[in-house]
């Protein structure tokens, strides 16, 4: 999850500085392994968006989840939309059919705004209603660019329903090359809420996570994660994740 959360973050952060709103479809498969005699968990994405103007950019996403012999298909939508040259928009809404380890339904709002040529910082709010609580998390990630690089900064405030609120902070650093290239070194710790079984539970976690896209021949790209985590005293999950991305 807070990988997803980094990779989200990263590709909209840009967007402020962007002519145009690019158009592409993508798809891929992942694996965890994890430790504590848990089996191995698996998925698959496809997503794609259309970039409706230079000012707006429509996109839809299914993942398919296999965790503790169960299946989870999650559908979601979203936009985002350029407001001012330094102001940017990025609202996402998603929907879990028959949820078992996975949020019922979520919904996502971001604002981004550029601050003179190499700042700039975006402020959300992230709602996620799983089987047992609803989850409402707060967050600030102030980003500084340096030539080709990004470093950002997030915090956030995790409220679950009934539960005391937690802090969560991640720190990035990305690099892009060549037209749509990037590479992304990524750390967090802080509380997460993960669902084990069908135990939604807030979890002290650690997580490290490498993960980017490159551009491989014409409008063909590869998109690539490693990650690893420790989810409390739980378990130990570390990821891989490999896709194929296509711009038009």
């Amino acid at each position: 999850m807070l990988r997803i959360s980094l990779l989200l973050t990263l590709l909209c952060a840009p967007l402020a500085h962007a002519e145009t709103q690019p158009s592409f479809v993508a798809a891929g498969i992942g694996f965890d392994t994890l430790s504590n005699n848990y089996d191995g968990w698996q998925h698959q994405y496809a997503r794609g968006q259309y970039g409706y103007s230079s000012q707006l950019a429509l996109r839809a996403e299914a993942r398919n989840y296999q965790r503790f012999n169960l299946t989870n298909t999650e559908f979601s939508l979203g936009a985002s939309y350029q407001w001012q040259p330094k102001t940017s928009f990025d609202m996402e809404i998603g929907t879990t059919p028959n949820a078992d380890f996975r949020p019922e339904q979520r919904a996502r709002f971001q604002v981004y705004q550029s601050i003179g040529r190499s700042w700039g910082s975006a402020v959300g709010i992230d709602w996620q209603a799983w089987p047992t609580r609803n989850i409402t998390t707060l967050f600030i990630e102030p980003d500084w660019y340096i030539g080709n690089y990004r470093l950002a900064f997030k915090l956030s405030q995790i409220n679950p329903q009934g539960l005391d609120s937690e802090l969560g902070q991640q720190v990035s650093i990305a690099r892009y090359y060549r037209n749509i290239s990037f590479i992304t070194l990524a750390l967090a710790t802080g509380r997460e809420v993960e669902a084990i079984g069908s135990q939604v539970i807030v979890a002290e976690v650690k997580s490290l996570a490498l993960y980017g896209r490159h551009e491989w021949r014409g409008n063909w790209s590869w998109e690539y994660a490693l990650s690893w985590s420790e989810q409390g005293d739980f378990y130990d999950r570390q990821g891989v994740e490999i896709g194929l991305h296509y711009r038009f």
